[in-house]
């Protein structure tokens, strides 16, 4: 809660920078956006077995990081002025302070637009990791896939009930007779 101190202490010094931190939460909301649309290209082309729709989506991620690395050098500089205009350590400074110490509207829109600004980074959280899932399951299915006609066995060890180490049994299907 604001109290008339608080308010009085560079209020208009705070609301700049929290200006400038909505016009910087707006670029990265729409990096984000934009990866989490490469996220899902991925995922359909993988599906659907597209390999010239996964390679475009992967080349237009790398762009996409490059463009989410020119922000993170930006972001790094306005934490330091939130920092500096409420007199905290660069590490305590948050974007839920500086709102509490900019004027209510504007304190309002940066708790917004920060809040779905994690919303969408969670979503391409766990986009990311249901992809990576998808790719493990299909390396996986490949590797048993080959293993089983080529005779040859992964690296795991296979352990027979009494607990002793159990030779393959795993014969290529080009050495069966048929």
């Amino acid at each position: 809660m604001k109290t008339t101190d608080d308010t009085n202490i560079g209020n208009s010094e705070c609301d700049r920078i929290a200006i400038a931190c909505l016009g910087h939460l707006q670029q990265e909301e729409a990096v984000l956006g934009t990866t989490l649309e490469r996220l899902y290209e991925i995922r359909k082309a993988v599906l659907h077995r597209d390999l010239e729709a996964l390679s475009r989506a992967m080349d237009s991620e790398a762009a996409t990081d490059r463009a989410a690395e020119d922000l993170r050098a930006t972001r790094i500089t306005l934490r330091q002025n939130i920092a500096d205009a409420l007199q905290v350590t660069a590490e305590s400074a948050t974007l839920k302070l500086l709102a509490t110490h900019a004027s209510t509207d504007i304190g309002n829109q940066l708790a917004v637009c920060r809040d779905r600004l994690a919303g969408m980074a969670a979503e391409a959280e766990r986009v990311n990791r249901a992809n990576a899932a998808l790719l493990r399951q299909s390396a996986d299915l490949i590797d048993r896939l080959l293993n089983g006609l080529t005779g040859t066995h992964d690296n795991c060890q296979r352990y027979a009930g009494n607990g002793n180490i159990r030779a393959s049994d795993r014969r290529s299907i080009f050495q069966e007779e048929c």
